[in-house]
């Protein structure tokens, strides 16, 4: 019995005070709106390091950006995320692709370096997760 007095007399004690109850029916479902709407994460440009002495040579994509750099990056580039790949320029356009992607998006990598265009309806794997998220 003494227990379902200790519930009633918080009930009352609640109902009395009103903002209370606004801050648990509004604002707690408008903070957690606001953070599902900031936390999924927009697919942006994934970055390329490209190891060359030849700016002319760099292909132009609205998926990549790609950065001429003098010195190779670190393979700790490549895991920290500031890099998706680091191309090397070897002789008469052959380039030497180093990524932690699959062989099918270093293939393409490669083919992008080379050719400098992609497929249009080539996605990669960030969009693909972002798309299944």
């Amino acid at each position: 019995m003494n227990i379902i007095n200790l519930f009633k007399n918080k009930l009352d004690r609640i109902l009395s005070k009103k903002s209370i109850i606004i801050f648990a029916v509004v604002v707690i479902p408008i903070m957690i709106g606001i953070a599902v709407i900031f936390s999924t994460k927009a697919p942006s440009k994934e970055t390329i390091a490209f190891l060359s002495n030849n700016v002319q040579n760099t292909p132009v994509d609205s998926r990549y950006d790609v950065q001429v750099v003098h010195k190779k990056p670190t393979t700790a580039d490549l895991v920290l995320g500031k890099y998706v790949a680091i191309v090397e320029e070897k002789n008469s356009g052959n380039y030497e692709v180093t990524t932690l992607k699959s062989e099918e998006d270093k293939k393409i990598i490669e083919n992008f370096f080379k050719s400098g265009k992609i497929a249009k309806d080539y996605k990669g794997e960030d969009e693909i997760r972002a798309l299944l998220a």
